[in-house]
């Protein structure tokens, strides 16, 4: 193999000495001096991939949330330094993603393990904006006004990422008992709609608050209202290009006064 083509393979695994190549490889350290003189086993060669691979990943997830080095990370995750070497060899723990997935950065993360200031999320508040639990209101022009919430209010709502959230209010009684008018919405946006999901629908300039119904094979969609004195809205073939699916709705928050 040669001097350097070995020490660009320890190089590209981050370590230095024939001992942590060899502790990395499960070999003697007498092996890696062979390699001078000879081709490393394709094994090994493949197992060397394998790790670039999942080291890039950990360098993608350290960026991702705002990290620099392997002791940042160790602090972050609450482990000690020699796991993040671990996790070179075995990819990223599922914890891991999971932060990542919910857009959770160092500064997020830092502030939510702070109790004595509960980390705030940020939602964008359409004032001037309503779905319809009925049969359609147009879609007013709106700036929205910036709001936030508690982590731990949202921490039982099932949102896969915080960085797309909307409020609205819902307008009508097509969705009772489950949404009265003037219930406001919370929407997750940026995210995939599954069957069952009530969701927010704008249909050529109207908006709907209603449950989805889908079958991408007979090409039709369904939205369904919960009280059964209004009709189903169904779309098939090409009438599907008029609705663009705003969101899927994670929450409703109910104001009453007295």
């Amino acid at each position: 193999m040669g001097i350097d083509e070995l020490n660009a393979i320890k190089a590209r695994l981050g370590v230095k000495t024939d001992k942590e190549l060899a502790d990395f490889l499960g070999i003697k350290v007498e092996s890696v001096n062979h390699f001078r003189y000879r081709d490393i086993p394709k094994k090994y060669i493949k197992e060397v991939e394998m790790t670039e691979n999942k080291i890039g990943e950990l360098q993608e997830a350290k960026e991702k949330l705002g990290l620099k080095t392997d002791k940042e990370l160790a602090d972050f995750l609450g482990v000690k330094k020699e796991s993040i070497n671990m996790y070179r060899v075995r990819g990223i723990p599922n914890k891991l993603k999971l932060l990542i997935e919910k857009g959770i950065t160092k500064d997020i993360y830092t502030k939510t393990m702070d109790t004595s200031e509960p980390h705030k999320i940020p939602i964008h508040y359409y004032k001037n904006v309503t779905a319809s639990a009925g049969y359609g209101i147009s879609v007013l022009e709106s700036t929205p006004q910036k709001l936030e919430l508690s982590q731990a209010l949202l921490s039982g709502v099932k949102i896969q990422s915080y960085k797309h959230l909307d409020l609205i209010s819902v307008a009508g009684d097509s969705m009772l008992p489950y949404f009265e008018n003037g219930d406001k919405v919370l929407i997750e946006r940026e995210c995939v709609a599954k069957n069952g999901d009530t969701i927010i629908a704008n249909i050529e300039g109207n908006l709907y608050i209603k449950r989805l119904e889908k079958d991408p094979f007979n090409k039709w969609i369904k939205l369904i209202s919960a009280n059964r004195e209004y009709a189903t809205i169904t779309l098939e073939g090409q009438e599907m290009e008029k609705i663009n699916i705003i969101g899927v709705v994670r929450a409703k928050f109910s104001v009453k006064t007295y």
